[in-house]
């Protein structure tokens, strides 16, 4: 079996989520919701931009991932990981206008 965890999606070549992350967000998202489009586009190897893909994750993927609290992990280690690559890319503050650099 390969090891899905060594695979990574890239942000201009940086490192962002592995596809076994991806994967376990999509299946931990609820039968009758779906996963942003930018989070299918990096699932898929598309080139994304970091703030547009940190923005839907702290939306529209926080209210996919419902209850879900791996889904919601996997939310906050890429938004962990977009603000250390793209600090002048990403949102100072979350969608709540919270300290988004915790």
């Amino acid at each position: 079996m390969r090891d899905l965890s060594a695979i990574d999606r890239t942000i201009r070549g940086t490192p962002i989520a592995t596809l076994a992350e991806l994967q376990t967000y999509a299946y931990e998202v609820p039968e009758d919701k779906a996963p942003p489009a930018l989070f299918s586009r990096l699932t898929a190897g598309e080139e994304v931009e970091p703030g547009e893909l940190f923005t839907s994750l702290d939306t529209e993927g926080r209210v996919a991932a419902g209850d879900s609290d791996a889904a919601l992990e996997i939310i906050e280690t890429i938004k962990r990981r977009l603000r250390a690559a793209f600090p002048d890319e990403v949102p100072d503050t979350d969608v709540w206008g919270l300290d988004s650099r915790r």
